[in-house]
C-alpha cells in the first residue's frame, strides 16, 4: 500500500509539472507568436493572454482580440477561446463569445449568437497538419451600420482533408433557417412573392494550396491557392435559385483562370436582389442584364438559363462580353 501511495504521489506530482511546464510555453508561445506578427507588419492586436484549466485542460484565452485594419477589413471580439485536453492537444475547441464584429469601409457587421464553437483536428505529427474542422452557430442575428437585419437558426462549416488531392481541403457551407431584413424582401421584384425565409444555402467546395495546412503554413513565404473546385454551390429563396459549378486554376499572374457555370432561375429577380442588397452596382446591373437577355434569347429555356462565364487574363467573361474581374488567388 506504501508503495502505491509513493507512485501515485510521484506520477501527480509528474503530471503537475507536466502542465505547469506545458501552460507557461504555451502562454509564451501564443503571446510570442502574436507579437511576432505585429513586428512583421501584421494589424493584431489584445489586452491579454491566459492559460487556465489545471490539470487536465490548457484553456487558453485571448482578451480583446482584433486582427486587421478596420480601414480595409477587422474582426474583433471580447474574447477569443481555445480549449484542449493536456494529454490530448491536437484536438482543439474553439470558443467564441455572444458578439463579434467585422469592420470595413463599407459598414460594420456585428454578429450576436446564443453559441459559436468549432471542432478543430489535427494529425498527431510533429508538423501537425489540418485534419478537419466542424463549425457551429447557433441563433445568429447579423446587423449592419447600414441599417439592415438578418437572422438565421444555424450555421454550420466545415473542412476535411482530400486524400486523393494533394494538399487540398474540402469545405462544405449550410445556412438554415436564413431570414434576410423585410426591407430587402419588400425591395426585390421577384416572379412570385418572395417568403420570410431562405429555402436553402449550401456550399461544397474544394481549395487546393501550394502547400500543406500546418504549423508552418503562416510562415515567411505565404500560402498560394492553386486551384478552386466548386461541386455544387447553391441558393433557393423562393422563384429565385442559383447554382454554380466548375473549377479555376492559378494563371502565371495570380489569377483564376477556367470556366465557371451558373445555373439561374428567376435571373431577373435575382439581378433584383443583387442591387438592392448592394451586391451590385447598378451600371453593371443593367449591362449584366443585357448579356443575360442575349444568353436567354439563344438559349429558349427561361426557366433555367446556364450561363457559362470564362475566365482568362485576369477578366471573366459572359456571352463574350468582359464584364467581371477574375479573383486573385
Amino acid at each position: 500500500m506504501r508503495r502505491l501511495t509513493i507512485a501515485v504521489l510521484v506520477l501527480s506530482f509528474l503530471w503537475f509539472g507536466y502542465w505547469a511546464v506545458g501552460s507557461r510555453g504555451l502562454d509564451a508561445g501564443v503571446t510570442g507568436w502574436l507579437q511576432g506578427l505585429k513586428a512583421d507588419g501584421a494589424a493584431v492586436a489584445w489586452s491579454d493572454v491566459a492559460v487556465r484549466g489545471f490539470p487536465n485542460r490548457f484553456d487558453l484565452t485571448i482578451t480583446d482580440p482584433a486582427i486587421g485594419d478596420p480601414a480595409q477589413l477587422q474582426w474583433r471580439a471580447d474574447f477569443f477561446q481555445m480549449l484542449t485536453r493536456s494529454y490530448a492537444p491536437y484536438h482543439l475547441i474553439g470558443v467564441w463569445p455572444d458578439s463579434q464584429s467585422l469592420t470595413s469601409p463599407l459598414a460594420t457587421l456585428t454578429l450576436a449568437n446564443d453559441t459559436a464553437r468549432a471542432s478543430v483536428r489535427f494529425r498527431p505529427v510533429p508538423s501537425l497538419p489540418l485534419d478537419h474542422v466542424e463549425l457551429v452557430v447557433d441563433g445568429g442575428r447579423l446587423t449592419s451600420t447600414q441599417g439592415w437585419v438578418a437572422r438565421f437558426d444555424q450555421a454550420r462549416f466545415a473542412t476535411r482533408q482530400r486524400p486523393d488531392l494533394i494538399h487540398a481541403h474540402q469545405l462544405g457551407l449550410d445556412i438554415i433557417g436564413l431570414t434576410p431584413d423585410p426591407a430587402l424582401r419588400q425591395a426585390v421584384q421577384a416572379a412570385t412573392p418572395l417568403p420570410d425565409t431562405v429555402a436553402l444555402v449550401h456550399a461544397d467546395v474544394t481549395l487546393q494550396p501550394d502547400a500543406p495546412l500546418d504549423r508552418f503554413a503562416f510562415g515567411a513565404v505565404p500560402l498560394r491557392l492553386l486551384r478552386l473546385d466548386l461541386t455544387d454551390v447553391r441558393f433557393e429563396w423562393g422563384s429565385i435559385g442559383v447554382q454554380a459549378q466548375g473549377s479555376l486554376t492559378r494563371d502565371a499572374a495570380g489569377y483564376g483562370a477556367g470556366q465557371i457555370t451558373l445555373t439561374l432561375t428567376d435571373w431577373r429577380g435575382l439581378m433584383a436582389l443583387l442591387t438592392a442588397s448592394g451586391s451590385l452596382d447598378p451600371v453593371l446591373t443593367g449591362t449584366l442584364s443585357r448579356a443575360l437577355e442575349v444568353l436567354e434569347g439563344m438559349a429558349g429555356t427561361p426557366d433555367a438559363l446556364a450561363v457559362p462565364i470564362s475566365f482568362a487574363g485576369g477578366r471573366g467573361t459572359i456571352a463574350g462580353l468582359p464584364l467581371l474581374l477574375a479573383p486573385q488567388f
